[in-house]
């Protein structure tokens, strides 16, 4: 789902919405309004695959968020911030797409300053708006950290990676000092060195949430487990003794109950 995701997106965004190189806020309105006109079917065609990947992060984000329900116990206030966090990032993403479009909807036919202010309005919800899905980020790679050993379906190292890739896409509200150079919307720090590094974690943690999904078949082929059963190697399921929630809360770190 994943590359999925990145692949309509990139597609939108790149060949047809033609955001490379992404047009400098410095421009003046009449020549945004004119650079809209002059390719608007393929760049609203590719506001609508943007808007279609931007539903795909529900079902992308929820498959990675259901491995930390464990993580926590009976007291799962990342997974919960995780599922409040994903969903208000789904609006997001779908309300960025939305605010392009109307940028292109009517260019040339009306003012120009209203067409760059609907253009502005979206790369500031693309730069702005992301806290939100820093905090889903955020609170996946503290639970995968928090995972107990038994519990483990990706990497530890995957959630300390997800942690830096939060303080990288952390610089695009630095674009709204700029409006022209590397620290504009248009620029390599607030945009373009996030962009490149959010596909790379996207696709990282498909693989990974692939080879998980593999990982959980293998076990249900020993046996069907429980929502309170700990997670064993395959093979192993038929000798371990079922445990009960408290005698699997007992067993855990202090920290990750």
């Amino acid at each position: 789902m994943g590359i999925v995701l990145t692949v309509l997106y990139l597609t939108g965004w790149v060949f047809l919405a033609k955001f490379v190189p992404v047009p400098s806020p410095d421009w003046p309105a009449e020549q945004l309004a004119g650079w809209l006109a002059g390719h608007q079917n393929a760049y609203q065609a590719g506001c609508i695959l943007m808007l279609l990947a931007g539903g795909l992060l529900a079902p992308w984000g929820a498959s990675l968020t259901v491995w930390n329900r464990r993580a926590e116990g009976r007291l799962p206030v990342l997974h919960i911030c995780e599922l409040a966090t994903l969903a208000a990032s789904v609006c997001i993403f779908v309300i960025i797409a939305i605010f392009w479009a109307l940028a292109g909807f009517r260019a040339g036919q009306i003012d120009p300053q209203i067409t760059q202010a609907f253009f502005d309005a979206g790369w500031f919800l693309f730069l702005w708006a992301a806290p939100c899905f820093y905090l889903w980020a955020l609170s996946f790679g503290l639970a995968l950290i928090m995972n107990p050993p038994e519990h483990q379906m990706f990497p530890r190292w995957i959630g300390f990676f997800t942690a830096a890739s939060v303080l990288c896409w952390a610089m695009g509200p630095l674009a709204i000092f700029f409006q022209s150079g590397s620290m504009s919307y248009s620029g390599a720090i607030p945009t373009w060195i996030p962009v490149v590094e959010f596909f790379a974690w996207v696709v990282i943690l498909s693989v990974y949430g692939y080879r998980a999904i593999m990982k959980h078949e293998a076990m249900t082929e020993v046996y069907r487990p429980t929502w309170d059963d700990p997670i064993v190697p395959n093979g192993v399921a038929e000798e371990m003794p079922r445990l009960t929630t408290a005698e699997l809360d007992d067993e855990r770190p202090v920290g990750v109950r």
